[in-house]
């Protein structure tokens, strides 16, 4: 149920009126309303096809504010090694707490050369075609921010070997998923199924992990990127999460972490072949938890389903049962 009026629904914030750019895409603010009790938590500047803006604002609930946790329990410090900053507990947290919700800075497509190739180039000059064309596309939406989320947004890394404002996208983005295949992003050039990327201030600090203790989502309805403890997590622990994707053998989860520039070197990864059994279950792990989520039942054995699905390294899960009773899945995380 929506809090807002029909007549609040057609009222659009003093920021930005939508346009459109020359391949058809949207240039929006988001959520597009003036109202209060949205503007706490600021906007995001958006660049989204037709089909996916009315599909945003057709969720049910639409708009609706952040729900955000009772207290802070983290910080954002320096972590060991070359690191960089990390999010870290300042209190233990139980299983399935909400750490963090936040409205991104910006929601980008995701890059893809499709909507752009050129067959009668060279594929070096398709390529740098296509950089230059997302480096623009990265600056339209850049420009339509605030001068203080410019500041944030370039305050964050990038990715090596690419123009800034793209490469703080590869380096720092999640993606939204879309559940379908977006019938504009196609012709546009857009990767079926998780076409569009997010990039927050706070959630772009926390490190990698393949045995993550923290689980991200999107929650369309108040268009805000959440962060939930998948396991209890004692106070000083860092809070990291996945870059790869869970339930990938060693060899695929280093694939995907090569456009980040670092070689992954927690348990799982020093723990060879045999700790790849361990990422199915982890996965379930992080489904159970979160059922915690806000508007969703609670799994009242949530506690004891985390236990199950987090055996030690190198245990065989063949069989291992599932507290929930419901089939393990692997879980994603575009990067």
């Amino acid at each position: 149920m929506s809090v807002f009026s029909p007549t609040a629904q057609v009222i659009y914030a003093e920021m930005h009126e939508p346009t459109r750019t020359k391949q058809g895409y949207l240039l929006i603010t988001m959520p597009n309303l003036k109202a209060k009790v949205l503007e706490v938590d600021g906007t995001a500047e958006c660049l989204l096809t037709p089909w996916m803006r009315d599909k945003i604002t057709a969720t049910p609930g639409w708009p609706q504010p952040i729900i955000h946790p009772p207290s802070l329990r983290y910080e954002i410090r320096r972590a060991s090694g070359n690191r960089g900053l990390g999010v870290f507990a300042t209190a233990d947290i139980e299983a399935g707490a909400l750490i963090l919700a936040e409205r991104p800075l910006l929601v980008n497509t995701s890059w893809t050369a499709a909507g752009i190739r050129e067959p009668h180039l060279p594929y070096e000059k398709q390529v740098a075609n296509a950089m230059r064309f997302s480096e623009e596309q990265a600056e339209s939406i850049f420009s339509r921010m605030s001068p203080e989320n410019q500041k944030k947004y370039r305050s964050l890394s990038g990715s090596d070997g690419f123009s800034p404002l793209t490469g703080i996208v590869r380096a720092n983005a999640w993606g939204i998923p879309v559940g379908t295949i977006d019938p504009e992003g196609v012709r546009f050039g857009v990767s079926s199924g998780t076409g569009y990327s997010t990039v927050g201030e706070l959630s772009s600090r926390f490190n990698h992990s393949c045995q993550p203790d923290v689980k991200y989502s999107f929650n369309l309805p108040s268009f805000s990127m959440e962060f939930h403890a998948v396991r209890p997590i004692a106070k000083g622990e860092e809070m990291t999460v996945s870059y790869s994707g869970l339930g990938l053998g060693i060899e695929l989860r280093k694939s995907r972490l090569k456009p980040y520039g670092f070689t992954c070197t927690c348990a799982a990864c020093k723990g060879g072949p045999s700790a790849d059994l361990q990422a199915p279950t982890l996965t379930r792990a992080q489904q159970c938890a979160s059922q915690n989520e806000p508007g969703r039942q609670e799994c009242r054995r949530r506690s004891r389903c985390v236990r199950t699905h987090r055996p030690p390294i190198g245990t065989s899960l063949r069989g291992a049962p599932t507290a929930c009773g419901q089939d393990q899945s692997q879980g994603r995380k575009q990067g």
